[in-house]
């Protein structure tokens, strides 16, 4: 188990990867952005970036509107 801080709240997270941790919070992958301690991580490697105790998730999702 991992405590990491996911959008500046803590949370545990079991999983491994980035790509696990969407699947676990069943995120829709579609318009979604993603920062790990400050650095956007390109989709292309969300299974392979692995999170560690301590790292800071931000989650952003584009909203669509006029």
């Amino acid at each position: 188990m991992k405590d990491i801080q996911l959008n500046d709240s803590p949370f545990q997270f079991s999983g491994e990867s980035i790509g696990d941790l969407l699947d676990h919070l069943k995120t829709n992958k579609d318009g979604v952005a993603l920062a790990v301690n400050q650095e956007v991580v390109p989709k292309s490697q969300w299974s392979k970036t692995l999170l560690r105790q301590g790292d800071n998730v931000l989650i952003f999702e584009s909203i669509a509107g006029g």
